[in-house]
């Protein structure tokens, strides 16, 4: 049981698959995410669209999040992470995280996506989904539960995404002032959904 999320920024893991977790099987709190170099997770099975495995090793891509429940949800760990070689890890803890979040628009934020999460995470069981594990929540990708937050917190996640694709330079010079016009308006009336992704 852990109460901290871990991101591999670079190096190479092994993961353990210890057991299944179901709906009532929700006790612990951890995460990881895997950084810039391969990094394996071991299982009987595979998990994840993102993951291949190969001889009961799934290597998991740079960038994926190992126990991303445990930001969510009260979540038991799957299976034992370890290192194959030099590993950096970023370690964010799960709770402090929360209560970091002071802004209230923030932490409403949070909350509903949390909820969204959750709901994932007690209805992935077969026939219709894998369980959950450390390596995949089935179908709670970031764009999927955005899209079934209630309408204002779309929105705001929307506006964000505007903004950083603004300021990135992310529209170019050839779009037209009334199209981005257009694109934020559909943000603001709900027929558009925008998401930073990657």
């Amino acid at each position: 049981e852990g109460v901290a999320a871990f991101v591999a920024s670079q190096g190479t893991l092994s993961y353990q698959l210890e057991h299944f977790v179901d709906s009532h099987d929700l006790l612990g709190r951890s995460v990881c995410s895997m950084g810039s170099s391969g990094s394996k997770y071991i299982s009987s099975h595979e998990d994840s669209d993102s993951a291949q495995t190969h001889e009961g090793v799934t290597v998991v891509d740079a960038g994926t999040w190992v126990s991303e429940p445990a930001l969510w949800v009260e979540w038991t760990h799957t299976g034992r992470l370890e290192s194959v070689g030099e590993t950096r890890i970023f370690v964010i803890d799960a709770e402090r995280m929360f209560k970091a979040l002071l802004h209230p628009g923030l932490r409403a934020v949070a909350t509903q996506y949390a909820g969204e999460f959750h709901k994932r995470v007690v209805t992935a069981k077969p026939p219709l989904a894998s369980y959950p594990s450390d390596i995949e929540v089935p179908h709670a990708d970031f764009c999927g539960i955005v899209c079934c937050m209630a309408h204002p917190w779309r929105v705001q996640i929307g506006m964000h995404a505007f903004r950083k694709l603004a300021a990135a330079g992310g529209f170019g010079t050839g779009i037209a002032a009334h199209m981005k016009s257009r694109l934020k308006h559909e943000i603001l009336t709900g027929r558009s959904v925008l998401v930073v992704s990657g």
